[in-house]
């Protein structure tokens, strides 16, 4: 789990790396570029991996007690029967690690700034982008109503030859006759 702990520059990092290939280039003359969505993404991206890790670390802080719990009692020759008394060490420090976790101001600090960072990549994003999907033409029911009628005059059309067809072929004499 300590390695986890570098992920998150490492990444970061390598996101730095890679803007600097990205042109800086004005999308529709919108406030904004996509150099600096990408970055408000690799900021939010960055909050994000760090509030998974701290939500990972009670599990491995449980996970590490199970281990010398059970390693300690294989030592010993006496390794828990049931499933209960096997799992409790590892449930209680869980949910102490949990609650510790939760209740501390670093995740609560942590939460914010990372809902921030999204709110902050969504909006650079809306006002980059939007832009140029809103001098889009929006698509007309003329269109379609068009389509429709012209289908009900194809269809009318195509009644009418069958019944010519059919009427030929009730008049021509058959070959048994």
């Amino acid at each position: 789990m300590e390695s986890l702990s570098q992920a998150t520059s490492v990444w970061l990092d390598s996101i730095r790396k890679v803007l600097g290939m990205i042109p800086n280039v004005e999308a529709g003359g919108a406030s904004g570029s996509s150099r600096e969505v990408v970055v408000k993404y690799a900021a939010f991206s960055a909050k994000m991996s760090e509030l998974l890790y701290r939500l990972c670390m009670p599990m491995d802080k449980a996970s590490k007690a199970m281990v010398k719990k059970l390693g300690g009692a294989g030592s010993e020759g006496r390794l828990p029967k049931n499933y209960e008394e096997a799992s409790g060490v590892w449930l209680s420090v869980l949910e102490s690690s949990y609650l510790e976790l939760l209740k501390s101001p670093n995740y609560t600090q942590l939460l914010h700034e990372t809902a921030d960072a999204y709110e902050q990549y969504c909006q650079l994003r809306r006002q980059v982008y939007c832009p140029s999907a809103k001098a889009a033409p929006k698509p007309k029911d003329r269109g379609v109503d068009e389509l429709s009628e012209e289908m009900s005059k194809l269809r009318e059309t195509l009644e009418e030859l069958l019944k010519k067809v059919n009427s030929q072929t009730n008049l021509t004499p058959s070959p048994a006759e």
